[in-house]
């Protein structure tokens, strides 16, 4: 019986992967709304992880219009520097001589590229908290896992590559690479993220943690406050009736 209910569970799994594949497509054809697509994607990613049973479509939908303002506000930003880092590649080959500082400054943006593109997007799934903030957990996770963001780099180059080596290539580079990336990268998150939100990071590395849950806390405490002043409300409205009896 377990045997066919892990059978039935992967089956399922990857049909809710594949179903998410094609929605992150189709909600990225307007090209602007790629970040809010992507920030969806890492959504349902992250349950998908955690085999929690939703319906993809509407989980997606949500994670969609929840994200949508960061992440195409984020893309944008991501997409200006992809572009420059693209043009400054341009420049190093077209180069007559080595110019050390253009390969330099190629280099920095491409890392820095690579670490927004990997990390921000399951960053602003999962959490609410100013741009700023996201931005500075997605580098901090990414100094402190260097050697899984050198492999998300490798992956990100591979679909660059597939994207650029030859037309018949791209199919392969837009509609296979980018889920299994977000599926494996959702993995991965996931795990840190549990360690960030249990505080089992070391604390000198504790600002991560304590950046990332700020506006969570603050929100939770917020709603606490509301209920506290509905009862308060709700027990003066009743010691009123009272009086009036």
């Amino acid at each position: 019986m377990s045997t066919n209910g892990n059978s039935v569970n992967k089956s399922k799994k990857l049909g809710d992967i594949l179903l998410l594949n094609l929605l992150w497509i189709l909600f990225s054809l307007p090209v602007v709304t790629i970040g809010a697509a992507t920030c969806a994607a890492y959504y349902v990613g992250l349950k998908i992880v955690d085999n929690e049973q939703e319906n993809v479509f509407q989980t997606f939908k949500k994670g969609f219009i929840t994200n949508l303002k960061q992440g195409t506000i984020i893309w944008i930003i991501n997409a200006a520097m992809i572009y420059g880092s693209y043009y400054l590649w341009i420049l190093v080959l077209i180069a007559e001589e080595t110019n050390y500082v253009l390969i330099g400054g190629a280099l920095l943006l491409s890392a820095i590229t690579a670490i927004i593109t990997i990390y921000i997007y399951p960053v602003i799934a999962r959490y609410s908290n100013s741009l700023v903030n996201l931005l500075r957990n997605a580098f901090g996770i990414a100094v402190l896992y260097l050697f899984q963001t050198f492999f998300f780099a490798a992956l990100l180059a591979g679909e660059v590559f597939l994207v650029l080596y030859r037309f018949w290539t791209i199919p392969i580079a837009v509609l296979i690479v980018p889920i299994i990336m977000i599926y494996i990268i959702s993995k991965f998150t996931k795990m840190v993220f549990l360690k960030i939100e249990n505080n089992e990071i070391a604390p000198r590395k504790s600002s991560i943690s304590s950046s990332i849950l700020d506006k969570d806390e603050d929100e939770s405490e917020d709603a606490e406050e509301s209920e506290t002043e509905e009862e308060a409300e709700e027990d003066s409205e009743g010691t009123e009736s009272e009086t009036e009896e």
